[in-house]
């Protein structure tokens, strides 16, 4: 029953999951007083997938992860006898293109923990490639800025990076590598909208005693 992290089955009506849109039943989950299924069944999904048809060869997160982590093995080999690790050059990349101005932002960014994002900070900072200094806005935060060596660091090492772009894009043309890209930026902006929409059908956080 609802309330004890159940699975509780339902016919026609709200409670539709999304493999369920067309078979007319559904399972909804419930964690304490909120109930996961009833938000999915009404939206506007298209159902692209089917749980007796969903593989991990067919999985979206899988595959995306999958080319991520490929792609990423590639590029460190290629910065092995750089100056810099792909990692430290990719926040060097962050803070050219204002992507990211500060630790906080940067970690956000790259999904990197704290810990590991002030260490390679604090690497880049040694070899003086990045200044901190505190924010105008906020004296509590250090904002980060690339140095004039930082900026021509970033622009020795961005052909190896291209390179191994192009190397991987080979088989595609430049219309499907657009259209890729832009494919992607797509499915982004989709993933931020359901982050968004879950956020707001979270049940509040009790406050402690």
């Amino acid at each position: 029953m609802p309330g004890t992290g159940c699975v509780v089955k339902a016919t026609e009506g709200r409670n539709r999951s999304v493999g369920d849109l067309h078979s007319g039943t559904s399972e909804t989950t419930c964690f304490g007083s909120h109930c996961l299924g009833s938000e999915i069944g009404t939206a506007n999904v298209a159902g692209f997938y089917q749980p007796d048809s969903f593989t991990t060869d067919n999985c979206l997160g899988y595959q995306l992860k999958r080319a991520q982590s490929l792609l990423r093995a590639l590029l460190e080999t290629a910065f092995e006898k750089e100056e810099l690790n792909f990692s430290q050059w990719t926040v060097l990349v962050q803070l050219r293109d204002r992507v990211a101005s500060n630790s906080a932002e940067l970690s956000r960014s790259l999904n990197y923990d704290t810990g590991s994002l002030t260490r390679l900070v604090d690497q880049l900072e040694e070899r003086k490639l990045v200044i901190r200094r505190r924010s105008r806005s906020d004296r509590r935060v250090h904002d980060l800025a690339l140095t004039q060596a930082g900026r021509a660091m970033v622009t020795a090492l961005t052909p190896r990076v291209v390179e191994i772009h192009n190397r991987v894009l080979a088989g595609f043309s430049k219309t499907e590598a657009e259209h890729l890209l832009r494919t992607i930026q797509k499915l982004i902006s989709g993933i931020e909208t359901v982050n968004i929409e879950m956020d707001n059908d979270a049940p509040p956080r009790r406050l402690r005693a």
